[in-house]
């Protein structure tokens, strides 16, 4: 059985601020606790699109409002360069699916992560670009398979990070739970997991 992992957009957001940092000149610029995050919410899709990229753009415009976020929305690839991928502090991956970067644009992504870059990847961001070894270790676990949606139970394994320190340590949702193709790498720090035990098909 595959383990699964909870990629929940509020949860993940949090932990941006653990960038690493760097000396280099194409490193996004540093926030201050009381400033404005500039982040890059791409939502393209070369595969299963979900219904739920729109109702995301319209929950990360309410979140962004509500913390003086400035967001840029796209689906165009070729905005993955390195010039332009310096503005953002964070770039969110909303139910991405299949190939939607070309080499070029993924050694721009590439190095806008190893300079500091934040980066979110949301639900279907694990079924993106299973053949880039980079992207597969940054997000630690690729979608093989889901059962039907249904209610799960929620654990939290980490309750001492930012993040989870003010969420319940068990809860209930339902969603769309995802089966990995291998279990969760080791050097991924989970925050949470879904009790496999409370729901079918895991």
């Amino acid at each position: 059985m595959n383990h699964l992992r909870l990629f929940s957009g509020l949860i993940v957001i949090l932990t941006l601020l653990t960038c690493s940092q760097s000396t280099s000149p194409d490193l996004p610029p540093d926030v201050p606790d009381d400033a404005a995050l500039n982040v890059l919410v791409f939502s393209r899709t070369n595969g299963f699109r979900h219904k739920s990229i729109e109702p995301g753009v319209e929950a990360f415009k309410k979140l962004g409002a509500a913390q003086n976020w400035t967001l840029s929305f796209s689906e165009d690839s070729t905005i993955f360069t390195s010039d332009h991928l310096k503005n953002y502090q964070v770039v969110v991956f909303l139910n991405t699916t299949g190939n939607i970067l070309n080499t070029s644009q993924e050694t721009a992504f590439e190095n806008y992560i190893k300079n500091g870059g934040g980066f979110v990847g949301i639900h279907s961001a694990t079924d993106t670009e299973y053949d880039w070894d980079f992207y597969g270790r940054l997000i630690g676990a690729y979608f093989a398979s889901h059962p039907q949606v249904q209610e799960a139970t929620v654990r939290i394994k980490n309750a001492q990070h930012p993040a989870t320190e003010q969420v319940p340590n068990v809860w209930q949702k339902i969603d769309e739970w995802y089966n990995f193709k291998k279990p969760v790498a080791d050097y991924v720090n989970v925050l949470a997991e879904v009790d496999e035990s409370t729901y079918q098909g895991g």
